[in-house]
């Protein structure tokens, strides 16, 4: 009995690493490109934006963060023009 909770707790903890380490994969490299994307942003590079290739899931959400940062242009480029 105890070689079998011994094997089940192994598999179980490698199996909820497994889905961890998938999980964090499938967060991580979306999240560096949104977080790289303001850094770029906020240092004056404002034609920068998010392109997510292999991240269906994400796309809707590139694509307003995308809208955003277009508006955030607008406004920068008509408050510079208005301030000459």
């Amino acid at each position: 009995m105890d070689q079998i909770t011994t094997i089940s707790l192994t598999v179980g903890i490698l199996l909820y690493l497994a889905l961890a380490y998938h999980l964090y994969s499938r967060v991580s490299t979306p999240a560096f490109a949104f977080f790289a994307t303001m850094r770029s942003f906020m240092k004056g590079n404002y034609r920068q934006r998010v392109h997510l290739i292999g991240y269906p899931y994400l796309r809707n959400q590139a694509r307003k963060f995308n809208k955003y940062l277009d508006w955030v242009e607008k406004e920068l480029v008509e408050s510079n023009q208005s301030k000459t």
